[in-house]
């Protein structure tokens, strides 16, 4: 158990400095780089690529996604929602309309997944990134 719990402290602060990276790219709107940054976090925190992540279907997203990689914890599937959404935002911004659309798509899904089977655990954080997603896909389908 304290094995666990330093992993994942380490997890939650080693991601906390890659996402003060990115939205320091996105505060400076150097939205080219926070789509490269975003790219390559994936592999470590979920072991696959960007490339892997993005030929996965947005509809059951999450589903497939856990076939493939059963091990994912619930942190990870935070960190990678995350990174999905950061990835897909800069997309939008870069004028990328069907690849912000697919991150954003596969991000919300993970999001969804998320507040079913962490149910117990109220995020207002997971709720508003939710409320930033479709904000987004309804500029993207408008």
């Amino acid at each position: 158990m304290i094995r666990q719990k330093d992993y994942l402290i380490r997890l939650i602060e080693e991601f906390a400095q890659v996402l003060a990276a990115m939205l320091g790219l996105k505060e400076r709107r150097n939205y080219k780089e926070l789509y490269e940054y975003a790219r390559k976090q994936y592999l470590p925190y979920t072991g696959l690529t960007a490339t892997q992540l993005a030929a996965l279907p947005t509809e059951g997203f999450a589903k497939t996604l856990l076939e493939q990689v059963p091990e994912l914890s619930t942190p990870q599937l935070e960190v990678l929602a995350t990174l999905l959404l950061h990835e897909g935002d800069a997309c939008y911004e870069l004028g990328e309309a069907a690849a912000s659309r697919h991150r954003l798509q596969q991000a919300l899904d993970l999001y969804q997944y998320l507040e079913t089977a962490d149910a117990k655990i109220v995020s207002l954080v997971r709720r508003q990134r939710m409320q930033q997603i479709h904000l987004l896909l309804q500029h993207l389908n408008a």
